[in-house]
């Protein structure tokens, strides 16, 4: 489990801990999206957020499906497209496995999830 740290602990902490009834933390990374499929956030049953950004100079499309297309799915906008599922307002679709696919060969997909504390990550 993640390290809390004394000054972590305000009240969006208290807020989280309450709300999803454990310890949450936020991990943040950039995934490399090309013109293949590419997973960008894989399944996770304790993950509560999910917010991904297209940091690319093209459209890129994200679905909770590896049948993503530029056709089949939600179209991000060249940087700073983004999108945000969270479990109170999109249920187990936040909790799913995210996939992307780019207009451009090697395009960035940033990542930020929060995920509660009570089973292993996947």
């Amino acid at each position: 489990m993640a390290e809390i740290r004394p000054e972590m602990r305000g009240a969006a902490w208290q807020i989280a801990v309450e709300k999803f009834k454990g310890v949450t933390s936020t991990d943040e990374t950039a995934v490399t999206v090309g013109t293949t499929v590419t997973e960008v956030a894989p399944a996770d049953p304790e993950r509560v957020m999910v917010m991904l950004i297209n940091l690319a100079t093209a459209t890129m499309h994200v679905a909770p499906t590896n049948q993503v297309s530029a056709t089949r799915g939600i179209a991000l906008g060249p940087a700073g497209g983004a999108l945000i599922s969270m479990v109170g307002d999109d249920g187990e679709l936040t909790t799913r496995a995210w996939f992307a696919i780019g207009g451009i060969a090697a395009g960035t997909c940033y990542r930020a999830t929060v995920r509660r504390h009570t089973a292993a990550p996947r």
